[in-house]
């Protein structure tokens, strides 16, 4: 019984350190000379939480330290206010809501939306930080609603900075996946996805797309979705690494695309 008490009383020293040096964790973000907006910093956090776990021993789950991590650092940026976020969906689906509450915190102000014209206005207008596109929304998808996207560096627009869920149980099956959308750029994790919108005509074949994307030098093309109209065709196209929008735009655009834009970047999840 003697070593039992030993051992709590080590666990509540332990736990009262833990605690102080999260608060002085918070004094010092606090201390920045901007705000730091969440939407800015994914990638640095994504290579944060890999380089944590890169490093982890011992039987406490890496699941639950990337979790425990997630929740601090969404709570240290939105320390002064919470992130206004723009939902496309139902605020009955608690496995979405689920999503987002697992990668930015509970300390959140969140808005449902019936349409993504709405979700996306919500972001355009400042009325929103973020928006949350689920992405195999089959009523969505049967719509070319990532043309509303397209990374530009002189200008505001919207564009993809991650992909939920990014910390990922292979115990539990994923209900749900969805996009982030933000009008700030996203920043590099060292580990990432990129994402491209593209219009060609209609009779223009998928893997004809894929090949394209391949011999402009991007790696591992692939189409996430696609929706064919009267005369056109419209892709939504995953590449693999990090692209930025000035690199982007030094590119010379194929013929076989009408259109070809860059949608956005994310940090390509953890798997654990």
């Amino acid at each position: 019984m003697n070593k039992d008490n030993d051992i709590n009383k080590q666990i509540e020293k332990i736990d009262i350190e833990l605690y102080n040096l999260l608060m002085q964790r918070a004094d010092l973000v606090k201390k920045h000379s901007r705000p730091i907006r969440i939407e800015n910093i994914l990638g640095q956090e994504a290579m944060g939480i890999r380089r944590m776990l890169k490093y982890h021993t011992g039987d406490f789950p890496q699941y639950v330290v990337a979790k425990i991590w997630r929740e601090i650092l969404s709570a240290s940026v939105n320390m002064k206010e919470k992130l206004k976020i723009a939902v496309f969906g139902d605020e009955n689906d608690t496995s979405l809501m689920h999503q987002v509450q697992e990668h930015f915190g509970s300390y959140l102000d969140v808005s449902f939306m019936s349409s993504f014209s709405q979700t996306f206005n919500m972001v355009s207008q400042h009325e929103a930080d973020l928006a949350i596109i689920p992405s195999n929304n089959q009523e969505m998808n049967a719509q070319p609603w990532w043309s509303a996207l397209a990374t530009d560096p002189q200008k505001e627009s919207l564009n993809i900075v991650a992909k939920l869920p990014f910390v990922r149980n292979l115990s539990t099956p994923i209900a749900n996946e969805a996009y982030v959308v933000s009008l700030s750029p996203a920043d590099a994790s060292g580990i990432d996805n990129s994402l491209f919108t593209a219009e060609t005509d209609k009779d223009v074949s998928n893997s004809l797309i894929v090949e394209t994307l391949l011999s402009m030098g991007y790696e591992e093309a692939k189409i996430a979705a696609m929706v064919s109209e009267a005369e056109s065709k419209f892709s939504l196209i995953e590449v693999k690494g990090f692209v930025s929008a000035e690199a982007f735009q030094k590119q010379e655009i194929p013929e076989v695309f009408k259109r070809l834009r860059l949608a956005g970047t994310y940090a390509k999840p953890i798997e654990l």
